[in-house]
């Protein structure tokens, strides 16, 4: 599969996304930061290495059924939904819009990463983890990306540069 293909799949299941009534869409992982074909999806029908995506629905449930209606034959896993579309797989992690941000940060970050996004959040006594940001047990408010940042003294990371190796020196607040 070609990165364009992968690219415009990906751009053009965001915009049904939000056609369908998600607050917010995106495409997250090995697009969002730009990487090479290879990377981010599999040969046609490979399930390993599918297109991901986040959408933000004020009620996740009732935007699930619209997913099985919008995409027959697609499964649900925990908080992802999984299906095809032009022998391309993908997996949509549906979340409330106040998890937003964190989670698109966490499923377009690589590992290391999100290993510095950890240790900042807990020189703030803050945890990150992939259910969000916590602050003594309470899930913090992160309505995008820009928002999980500023709890983690930080500017919003652009996805391609999210590399794990030293980037957030330039991205201080404080």
């Amino acid at each position: 599969m070609s990165i364009l293909k992968a690219d415009e799949l990906a751009a053009r299941l965001a915009l049904e996304l939000r056609d369908l009534g998600a607050v917010r869409a995106a495409v997250t992982g090995a697009i969002a930061r730009g990487e090479s074909a290879a990377s981010v999806a599999g040969e046609p029908g490979d399930r390993t290495n599918p297109v991901t995506l986040i959408a933000a629905a004020d009620d996740e449930a009732a935007f699930y059924d619209l997913l099985f209606a919008w995409n027959a034959g697609g499964a649900r896993s925990f908080d992802v939904f999984k299906g095809e579309r032009d022998g391309v797989h993908f997996a949509i992690r549906v979340v409330l819009p106040e998890r937003y941000g964190a989670l698109a940060i966490w499923d377009t970050g690589n590992d290391a990463h999100l290993a510095l996004l950890m240790k900042e959040a807990a020189r703030f006594n803050l945890e990150l983890d992939e259910s969000g940001i916590h602050h003594g047990g309470d899930l913090q408010e992160t309505s995008d990306e820009e928002s999980a940042y500023r709890l983690l003294g930080l500017r919003r990371v652009p996805p391609e540069e999210r590399t794990g190796e030293g980037e957030l020196e330039n991205y201080r607040l404080r």
